[in-house]
């Protein structure tokens, strides 16, 4: 059911109207996933704590402005969890964060981010052509005037992430070396 309902959001959300819209309208989307993959991903036990809320880091220049705030306060419970977002620099603490979108503004530090996040089970999302390859957990791309993913196997397993059957059904499934 649960498939079921963010396919229909995702595929609604995700039609050919994409290209055509501004950019504005395509992180609006790509919020849309950041929320919706943390639906379709199990942490190691102790990860997620009771109570606590998932946090959502964007790491770098903020490319979704205003269109993430309005979607997290809008869909903002996560399997019993508060979302909350916060956004920082490449060299912040990580820490707390669940999810984080690396924006392509942080290229130079990525390795380093990505090693960073690999230890701290952290779910690692961004649209940097070749993220997947380099060790990124999910790598957004545009495609046939849609918004698609890539899943990386191998740094999810690295990080301990579990990625749903159902959200591979959707993404192409890459296994590919992790962080360094």
């Amino acid at each position: 059911m649960k498939l079921t309902i963010a396919a229909a959001i995702l595929s609604l959300t995700l039609g050919p109207a994409v290209a055509a819209r501004p950019a504005a309208s395509e992180y609006a989307v790509k919020a849309a996933f950041l929320r919706y993959f943390a639906s379709f991903v199990e942490w190691p036990a102790g990860s997620v704590v009771t109570n606590a809320p998932i946090v959502i880091g964007l790491v770098g220049n903020d490319p979704f402005g205003p269109a993430i705030d309005e979607f997290i306060e809008a869909n903002s419970v996560i399997n019993g969890h508060r979302v909350s977002v916060r956004r920082l620099r490449w060299n912040d603490s990580i820490h707390d964060c669940h999810i984080i979108f690396i924006s392509s503004t942080e290229v130079a530090h990525l390795d380093f981010i990505l090693r960073t996040a690999k230890e701290l089970n952290i779910l690692t999302i961004a649209d940097v052509d070749g993220f997947a390859q380099r060790g990124g957990i999910i790598e957004l791309r545009n495609g046939e005037g849609r918004v698609r993913f890539d899943v990386n196997m191998t740094a999810a397993g690295l990080a301990q992430l579990r990625v749903s059957s159902k959200l591979l059904r959707i993404a192409r499934v890459i296994h590919s070396g992790g962080a360094r």
